[in-house]
């Protein structure tokens, strides 16, 4: 192997970034599957990026198209989003219709300008397919992985180029594993998995070939339609290629990946290639783990205050709804309005956990403010972060986003992030895990530890995350050794009326210590 240091994209290493690195390094000459585990905010990616252009042939893989924008700004790594963020040159005619409802997706499939059957898309002289921003962009970023290079994808394009790369690299690899381990319903009682999942394809196909011709005639209404259709598609062939994994769920008809073969589905996506799996809070698998020692911010820098204001839960809010939403509500303005005015931060983040706190909590709240809408996560978080906006309730903020403005020093964490004993998955799950319950509290602490490091990504960063739900109370007494020690270091408890005089004064001490050291 040749040496990483020589593509490290910085001038300046980190505390502990080097040694790190070279640990990378060595590991991944023994083994296959390596995880790296580093606090939010450590500078992972930078690793990441030196080992991924040391071994050429690799892929990025990111659960969100923001984090694929941050990649390809500060690094300049190709990158290829999924077909919803391009235009479909044989279907728009004058219409915005984007690519993930084109019907190349079939393979063949009836053109609706030839009125033939068409399974080679751009062939024709005038064929509008020749000039899809989507496939050509797709057919670059097949040339770069193919000549050795880099390139950065979402996870359901995966299954496109995973047979190209040398070195695949899982970020926030909690949530690309989720997102590649997605489920389908069928229409048919399964009892060959495998032959329903084929049958259902079909299905699906014809469904999709009857809908083209109308779309094209006019009928936008059936868009969305298409577009759920064409990402069932993209399900299936998921479940095909790794079908030892799947099973059926007998509530629904879905045919899903066992939540327990976690480690199997990695050991096959690393088949013939070296696997990284990067996040503060990686998948408990068994292999080589890189982990860094402590983290590169000061606690005083990302203090993580603990305000009990009332308890977040299903049965306080429906025994007394406005006194739950309006409490948090008060809380999250006053002192957000103390921090703007006194130039502490100029905007706010909400972790809400679900769509429908968000807009509860957001109606109580008389700040210039956007809310998140279900599908629309990153125009949401552009919106803010560009407009003149004070603060974002958003449900899913929790992993992946990456706030290192200096405009942002303050979020709440609004509830404790409790998987959701609705979701049929985690029904399931409850159901055949004998150590649920650990795996329960694990997954909440995982959450809470990613929302803490949304808004400190480096040494002279500061933020403060403030939480809440008093149920907190109880989860970090009975599990505060299940909290990582960067963590624990950060945690304040306090009443409402003191975080700001508290947060002052934290400043007015770093600011006499950097003074002290000119």
């Amino acid at each position: 192997m040749d040496d990483p240091l020589r593509y490290f994209p910085h001038r300046e290493f980190r505390e502990g970034q080097k040694e790190l690195l070279l640990d990378l390094h060595d590991s991944l000459k023994d083994e296959d599957v390596v995880i790296l585990s580093a606090p939010t905010g450590y500078g992972k990616t930078s690793l990441y990026i030196s080992l991924a252009r040391m071994f050429g042939k690799s892929i990025i893989v990111v659960p969100r198209r923001d984090l694929q924008d941050q990649i390809e700004m500060k690094y300049g790594i190709f990158t290829l989003k999924g077909r919803r963020n391009y235009v479909c040159p044989l279907l728009s005619n004058g219409r915005n219709v984007t690519a993930d409802k084109g019907p190349c997706l079939l393979g063949k499939f009836q053109c609706p300008i030839m009125n033939a059957i068409c399974s080679s898309p751009g062939s024709c002289d005038d064929c509008p397919c020749r000039y899809c921003p989507y496939n050509n962009r797709k057919k670059t970023a097949l040339r770069i992985i193919r000549s050795g290079g880099v390139i950065c994808i979402n996870p359901g394009l995966l299954n496109n180029f995973i047979d190209e790369c040398d070195f695949l690299i899982l970020d926030e690899a909690h949530i690309v594993m989720r997102m590649l381990m997605r489920g389908v319903k069928v229409s048919e009682k399964p009892y060959d998995i495998r032959e329903t999942l084929i049958s259902e394809e079909i299905r699906v196909r014809n469904e999709i070939s009857q809908l083209i011709p109308r779309i094209f005639n006019g009928e936008l209404n059936l868009l969305e339609k298409l577009s759920s259709l064409m990402r069932k598609i993209e399900a299936i062939r998921n479940l095909l290629r790794f079908d030892n994994l799947i099973y059926y769920w007998n509530d629904g008809w879905i045919i899903d990946y066992a939540p327990y073969h976690e480690e199997e589905f990695m050991r096959l996506l690393s088949d013939g290639k070296k696997l990284l799996i990067v996040s503060a809070t990686p998948p408990r698998i068994r292999c080589r783990q890189v982990k860094a020692e402590k983290h590169i911010i000061h606690p005083s820098r990302r203090p993580i205050f603990f305000c009990p204001i009332v308890k977040f839960t299903k049965k306080n809010i429906e025994e007394n709804k406005d006194l739950v939403y309006g409490s948090i509500a008060r809380t999250i303005e006053k002192i957000s309005r103390e921090f703007i005015s006194k130039g502490i931060t100029k905007k706010v983040i909400v972790h809400a956990v679900s769509e429908d706190h968000c807009k509860e909590i957001a109606k109580r709240i008389n700040l210039r403010k956007v809310v998140h809408e279900k599908g629309n996560l990153d125009e949401n978080l552009s919106e803010f972060l560009l407009g003149d906006y004070e603060i974002f309730i958003a449900s899913s903020l929790d992993t992946g986003s990456d706030f290192s403005t200096k405009d942002i020093a303050l979020q709440f964490i609004a509830k404790v992030p409790y998987p959701d004993l609705g979701d049929p998955k985690i029904r399931k799950l409850r159901k055949i895990m004998d150590d649920f319950n650990e795996w329960y509290i694990r997954e909440t602490i995982d959450r809470i530890c990613q929302a803490s490091g949304r808004i400190c990504r480096g040494p002279d960063d500061f933020g403060c995350t403030i939480i809440l739900d008093e149920k907190f109370d109880s989860l970090y007494k009975k599990h505060k050794d299940k909290f990582p020690e960067w963590f624990r270091d950060a945690l304040i408890r306090c009443q409402r009326d003191e975080i700001t005089n508290k947060v002052e004064s934290l400043l007015c001490d770093m600011a006499q210590n950097l003074n002290r050291s000119r």
